[in-house]
């Protein structure tokens, strides 16, 4: 317990333990019944295209209703707005069971619920990390609880289709919807006591996508890693849609492979994330170099003839995708005030996870047309062009590894 108070100091706060144990079962879940959907609607139509759009359904939604719900929260609101997301995804997951039992899901009905999951997940993300952090009594634990937070994400990305792919094989896609209805459950439990903390002084009041923005416009931090992080999104979490087609049309085992190549990336999602929670997490100069690593992964894949050399491609994948995207979260957290940080999440949210749906759709239908393996090679070449092009047009700013002064307590 002492070492891992050591790691993840902000386990000492009974509202984060609390938090993070609800968040576990809630992830676990979602991951489940996501790649559930996935394989459900590959048995149905085995259409690359119709997984792209599953996919963008699920993700689309944080494009446009996560800086919008994100930039209207306050701490105090936070919670609030979690519930009724899981209410709302609670509901979704019993149409779902219903539905199964009368054996009437169709591309048709897994499209739906992808879409109203997708809304809801959207409104969520912020709204949740939102409740985390300013359920801080010590607010110099802000990083380490946003990279704890990742790291049970990415516990749940390694575990949850893996889970999903054994549970789907031998009992079904019912005995799935009813994890994830559990774990979302646990969660709603987990929430009954956890409340913002209240610091004394004046409350922070949301300042609106405006201000959100116009903090992101003079932050040199946020002018520079959030159009790397749209890159990220369109480019790198786009591989998920590929997935199953490349399980299944490369090496013959969609449910076997699928589970075994989204459990690689977790795992190297969550070496990441303990990495960046560590007393030694690497600085801006590891920053700089993930993207260009998640471009060589993408081309590992796309040049792997047999399962065993795309599995270490797709940890590397995990790993930089995950670092980037934490490294840039937390450190805009950090930077932000809390009047815009609910709007910050909700912009973050957009460039990297609203991204990711074009991208699905986008190689859904070139996977389609030329195959997984060169659908890989193209997001290589894609992201090394676009990161070039970033590299070019954006100044490079003072160093961002200096200490951030934290803010005074009235």
């Amino acid at each position: 317990m002492l070492s891992l108070l050591r790691q993840f100091p902000a386990l000492a706060e009974p509202g984060v333990r609390r938090y993070m144990a609800g968040q576990v079962a809630s992830v676990l879940g979602t991951w489940v019944q996501n790649i559930t959907l996935s394989l459900l609607l590959w048995e149905l139509t085995h259409s690359p295209v119709m997984l792209g759009v599953l996919n963008f359904l699920l993700f689309g939604p944080a494009l446009v209703v996560g800086p919008l719900t994100g930039s209207r929260l306050a701490p105090a609101t936070a919670r609030a707005t979690v519930l009724r997301v899981l209410a709302g995804s609670m509901l979704v997951t019993a149409t779902l069971l219903a539905i199964a039992f009368t054996r009437g899901l169709t591309p048709v009905v897994l499209l739906v619920a992808a879409g109203v999951q997708g809304v809801l997940s959207a409104m969520e993300m912020p709204a949740r990390q939102l409740l985390l952090t300013s359920s801080l009594a010590d607010r110099t634990l802000l990083p380490n609880a946003v990279a704890m937070n990742t790291v049970v994400f990415n516990v749940g990305r390694m575990v949850g289709p893996a889970i999903a792919a054994v549970v789907f094989s031998l009992a079904g896609h019912v005995s799935a919807f009813v994890l994830n209805l559990l774990g979302l459950l646990l969660m709603r439990l987990c929430l009954a006591g956890l409340h913002a903390h209240v610091h004394t002084g004046p409350v922070a009041r949301a300042a609106g996508l405006r201000g959100a923005l116009s903090f992101a416009r003079q932050d040199a931090f946020a002018r520079r890693y959030l159009p790397t992080l749209v890159c990220m999104g369109l480019f790198v979490g786009s591989y998920q849609t590929l997935i199953p087609v490349l399980a299944a049309r490369e090496y013959g085992q969609a449910a076997a492979f699928t589970g075994l190549f989204f459990s690689c990336a977790g795992a190297g999602s969550l070496c990441a994330a303990l990495l960046l929670a560590s007393r030694h997490a690497p600085g801006e100069a590891a920053l700089r170099c993930t993207p260009w690593l998640s471009a060589a992964a993408l081309a590992g894949v796309a040049a792997s003839a047999w399962p065993a050399l795309a599995a270490p491609c797709f940890v590397l994948i995990g790993f930089t995708f995950t670092f980037t995207s934490t490294c840039v979260n937390a450190t805009l957290q950090h930077r932000a005030p809390d009047a815009v940080r609910g709007g910050m999440v909700g912009l973050y949210g957009m460039a990297f996870i609203g991204s990711a749906p074009i991208g699905h759709l986008m190689v859904g239908a070139l996977s389609a047309a030329t195959g997984p393996r060169w659908a890989f090679a193209a997001l290589s070449i894609a992201l090394v062009s676009s990161l070039g092009l970033l590299a070019a047009l954006v100044a490079a700013p003072a160093s961002f590894t200096k200490p951030i002064p934290t803010p005074r307590r009235p």
